[in-house]
């Protein structure tokens, strides 16, 4: 019988062979938060604007209830849930038909929670090799490496955490390490573990007074990597992924509390702050190589009908920002204006995602929504998810995959 590892391993080849996959930049994985570099961008499929329940592709059941978001690697689908009862559970589905494959589960106590947060929040990453996971209560942040089979491979337990409405930030895989943020309401550690042993390689003490939900992402800034990391004590700062040093940062800028994770563009980083369901404060900031701490300074800042929770996406010299209350804008990057502004109904928590030519969010009482991507403000469709929803959707290998609270749903592209 086939390994996991063999299956996946077959399954890519086989998919390049028949040409599921093009030669230079097709969709492959959805490996983490928001996908490829969490930029929340699929430019390889074409789908429909809505679709029925019937034309859905598939509709399975997941072993509990949660908030965090699905990623996709090698044709499975890896969630992570939770039960009353206080059983944490990270899960693998099979993208085609959304057979279940697996599931870890680990039993913990209670935590304190904001209304929109859940004990299942944070989004699972994989590379492969392994699946990453963190779960939490009131005395613990544990983290847990599986392999492709379900079978736990390392844990470590990092002891409270200390934080009012619960975490939410999500990790990510950088070459040879696991960065796992642990943001707080006092002062915070970040740290770099070696994936496959889950021994610290990095740690730093992040300066904060309020817990950050942003998860980074890398940037490639000349000949360096820069690991993103917002945070409200220090503003948007770069950190070298390899040994946590810190590179650069703006020192201040963002007052609030910063939930949306970080946006790059050809020239910019983008980041906002907010509270009480309204964004603030959105500020922008030039990279070129040879940053330095102090050296960096706001190129854009925005301060009007901005999002909060939901992190803007920006494409082809547009960055969308779809507000939590359901208001949409379209700002020219160059300048900063206004393209456009359009209502949809509902509230949001999950981010948007370009997937194609269109702009899809999926609101919290479980409606995706469609809109057309560009100079003007066009809703192109609506379709009913029979479930609320706070989660990011997953493009790879042809199919759009929704987890509402306890349920995921695949839709094919044209």
């Amino acid at each position: 019988m086939l390994s996991r590892q063999a299956i996946v391993t077959l399954f890519l080849f086989s998919g390049l062979c028949l040409g599921f996959v093009s030669e230079a930049t097709a969709q492959v994985n959805w490996e983490r938060f928001r996908g490829p570099n969490g930029q929340g961008i699929s430019a390889d499929y074409e789908f429909k604007p809505e679709w029925t329940s019937q034309q859905f592709r598939w509709k399975t059941s997941l072993s509990g209830a949660g908030v965090s978001s699905p990623v996709i690697y090698g044709g499975v689908i890896y969630t992570t849930s939770a039960k009353a009862d206080g059983t944490r559970i990270l899960e693998a589905h099979r993208l085609a038909d959304g057979n279940a494959l697996w599931s870890y589960e680990r039993k913990l106590g209670q935590i304190a929670l904001h209304a929109k947060n859940h004990s299942a929040s944070s989004t699972p990453t994989a590379d492969g090799e392994r699946v990453y996971a963190q779960f939490y209560d009131q005395n613990h942040l544990i983290v847990v490496a599986c392999d492709l089979e379900g079978n736990l491979v390392w844990e470590r337990d990092f002891g409270a955490i200390e934080i009012q409405h619960g975490p939410g930030a999500s990790m990510i895989v950088y070459e040879d390490l696991l960065i796992v943020p642990m943001e707080m309401d006092t002062p915070s550690l970040m740290f770099g573990l070696d994936k496959k042993t889950g021994k610290t390689v990095w740690q730093v003490a992040r300066e904060s007074d309020r817990a950050t939900y942003a998860t980074p992402c890398v940037l490639k800034n000349g000949d360096r990597d820069e690991l993103v990391c917002p945070a409200n004590a220090i503003g948007i700062s770069g950190l070298d992924p390899k040994t946590g040093k810190m590179l650069w940062s703006t020192s201040s800028g963002l007052s609030e509390r910063i939930v949306a994770s970080p946006v790059l563009t050809d020239s910019m980083i983008l980041t906002q702050c907010g509270s009480g369901g309204n964004g603030k404060t959105l500020l922008g900031i030039g990279h070129q190589p040879g940053m330095k701490v102090g050296s960096v300074k706001p190129v854009m800042t925005l301060n009007k009908n901005l999002p909060y929770v939901v992190t803007p996406v920006a494409y082809d010299g547009i960055l969308y920002l779809w507000c939590d209350r359901g208001v949409v804008r379209g700002v020219d990057l160059t300048n900063g204006e206004e393209l456009w502004t359009g209502r949809v109904s509902g509230n949001f928590s999950a981010s948007p995602v370009v997937v194609g030519d269109k702009l899809y969010g999926v609101s919290e009482d479980g409606q995706l929504v469609c809109l057309a991507l560009g100079r003007e403000f066009q809703v192109l469709g609506r379709t009913e998810l029979g479930e609320g929803s706070c989660a990011t959707p997953a493009v790879a290998l042809g199919k759009m995959v929704i987890r509402t609270q306890s349920h995921l749903i695949a839709l094919d592209a044209e």
